[in-house]
């Protein structure tokens, strides 16, 4: 009983951890959204808690950030900005908490969890915008803008992502800082 109240306790800490990441780090960016969207920087909080802290607290901690975010700092801004980015990043902390719940936790299972969840994770965004531009005719949807704003922009944030969630996470394993949940 102990050990299930430690790893509960200790959840809720990491995912309270990523979710102040999610705040601090895009005013590395400097609030400027050009930049911001292209190093992803809340993407990166919200990865790794998936894979940390699992799959209800990356999606809750996703979920939850952007809107946070909003209230704070107006950026980003509530709509359509920050509803897809809910969205997006919600499913961005579910997917990378399952994948890697059932995958091996060897390096290639992060890597498969990781880019997983950024399928995913890009899926929902360009669903989200889909049924906000049946909503509002002021967002069209158009196929060639959701492949621009959740690929090609976002290349920097990617790699980056690559480069460092799988070794962030291996290295948590290595130290038992990730239970096996």
């Amino acid at each position: 009983m102990a050990s299930r109240k430690s790893f509960e306790l200790r959840s809720i800490v990491y995912a309270a951890v990523c979710l102040a990441l999610c705040m601090v780090l895009p005013l590395l960016t400097g609030n400027i959204r050009q930049i911001g969207e292209q190093f992803a920087p809340m993407h990166f909080p919200v990865l790794l808690c998936g894979f940390i802290a699992g799959p209800i607290w990356g999606c809750v901690v996703g979920g939850v950030a952007p809107l946070m975010r909003n209230l704070i700092f107006t950026m980003p801004q509530l709509y359509p900005t920050a509803i897809r980015m809910m969205v997006e990043l919600a499913i961005y902390g579910l997917a990378s908490g399952l994948f890697y719940r059932y995958l091996p936790k060897k390096p290639f299972g992060i890597y498969v969890s990781l880019l997983s969840a950024q399928f995913f994770g890009r899926v929902a965004w360009g669903l989200t915008s889909y049924l906000i531009s049946l909503l509002d005719k002021n967002y069209p949807f158009v196929i060639e803008m959701v492949m621009t704003k959740t690929i090609s922009e976002c290349l920097i944030g990617i790699a980056i992502q690559i480069l460092l969630i799988p070794p962030v996470v291996y290295a948590m394993q290595k130290a038992r800082f990730i239970s096996k949940y």
